[in-house]
């Protein structure tokens, strides 16, 4: 029986092509395999692939149709896969409003993901550093960076990290309209490091160890 509310995993990447649907796919057999209901939401919102890796082919509900309105809630886009206790909730492909929903859609989208019946939720999300990605992923309760070894791929995971991290804290403080401010400045005119020294120092109250540790260890 599946608990009350499900546990997120968001499964992202600054680059695309690294893999992002395996994993997302390989998590969910997995905890299948053990006996948990799952279901796979496709977040790429603009161009779903998903459907098309577990042999889904033709007409199916997509978050399309929830975004466009009419819907109460995401149950009618569960679409049966070929692996036991696993439902898949397609993405849109080729809408502009799918691909750009308003900050309203996205969140009413996450709430009411957050309400599916099921143990866990995997986030199969877009590459890069969208708002939406970086929303969806922070979201979840567990988050994957999938890279390759091949330095664009290492690097695009970085920064994928780092912004997510940002994101992260402006949200948090987004009330804060000069931090709000200080952060777009370190953004457009700050090294990686220094900028994330700045947030995570003198904003957020960082123990002196850790704050040592980050003065003093990762590099561009």
């Amino acid at each position: 029986m599946p608990q009350s509310s499900p546990r997120l995993i968001g499964v992202g990447g600054g680059k695309g092509g690294v893999g992002k649907s395996i994993v997302a796919l390989t998590i969910a057999r997995v905890l299948s395999d053990r006996g948990d209901e799952v279901v796979l939401a496709d977040l790429d919102l603009g161009a779903a692939n998903l459907h098309t890796y577990l042999g889904i082919h033709g007409r199916v509900p997509t978050l399309s149709d929830f975004i466009a309105g009419g819907m109460a809630d995401l149950s009618p886009l569960l679409v049966d896969t070929p692996m036991p206790r696993v439902h898949l909730i397609a993405g849109g492909v080729g809408s502009l409003k799918t691909a750009n929903p308003t900050f309203q859609s996205k969140m009413k989208l996450l709430r009411h993901i957050s309400r599916l019946s099921a143990d866990w939720v995997v986030l199969d999300l877009g590459a890069g550093v969208h708002y939406n990605t970086l929303d969806f992923f922070n979201a979840a309760h567990y988050r994957v960076v999938v890279t390759q070894p091949e330095a664009g791929a290492v690097l695009n995971a970085y920064g994928f990290i780092k912004s997510a991290l940002l994101r992260r804290i402006s949200r948090v403080f987004s009330k804060d309209k000069n931090l709000t401010k200080a952060l777009e400045e370190r953004v457009s005119t700050t090294r990686s490091r220094g900028l994330l020294t700045f947030c995570l120092t003198d904003r957020l109250s960082m123990s002196p160890i850790l704050r040592g540790l980050m003065m003093n260890t990762g590099r561009d």
